[in-house]
């Protein structure tokens, strides 16, 4: 009896880490300045037809060391994943309001 629940036990632990999805399709949303093709380069998508949790993470750790986007999220649904992305402001104009005094000395 105890032999049967290891190889049970050690059946069902070798399985879990199996979960993975198919993907047909990628979205992705929320790039402004950042175009597809280069979000999916930085996050290396393209060649990955099969996602687990270990590439999403993966893809999260690339995407986030770009320093472009303050936000990622990665979901997975009907065979399309999809990445969510929220980018750092860009700083356009800068006003500085205000005199401003030098002394100099002879």
């Amino acid at each position: 009896m105890v032999k049967i629940l290891k190889y049970i036990v050690i059946i069902i632990l070798l399985t879990l880490p199996l979960k993975a999805e198919n993907i047909n399709n990628v979205s992705i949303n929320g790039n402004k300045r950042v175009s597809d093709e280069t979000v999916k380069i930085y996050g290396e998508i393209n060649n990955i037809k099969t996602y687990s949790q270990k590439n999403a993470n993966t893809i999260l750790k690339n995407l986030y060391e770009t320093d472009f986007f303050e936000d990622v999220q990665i979901s997975f649904e009907n065979g399309t994943l999809i990445v969510n992305l929220k980018e750092y402001p860009v700083i356009n104009q800068l006003v500085i309001i205000g005199e401003i005094c030098k002394k100099i000395s002879r």
